[in-house]
């Protein structure tokens, strides 16, 4: 759970802000997600294989996913 967080200007392979996987649950809550890069999939956050996603409050905003 990311809860008040701010995360920005990060760099990732996966998920710029936060990555999740493989039977997770993640949370972002009260929290801002910006100007973050990932070189493949998602700008802000990558949640894949199985994992539940919930957002609840939260800007997320001008990040990019570079892959193709």
């Amino acid at each position: 759970t990311l809860d008040g967080c701010n995360v920005h200007d990060c760099n990732a392979t996966y998920g710029g802000a936060v990555a999740a996987s493989f039977d997770s649950d993640l949370t972002v809550r009260n929290s801002v997600l910006e100007n973050n890069t990932a070189t493949s999939n998602s700008g802000a956050i990558d949640c894949y294989t199985r994992c539940t996603l919930a957002v609840e409050n939260t800007t997320i905003r001008n990040n990019h996913g570079l892959s193709s």
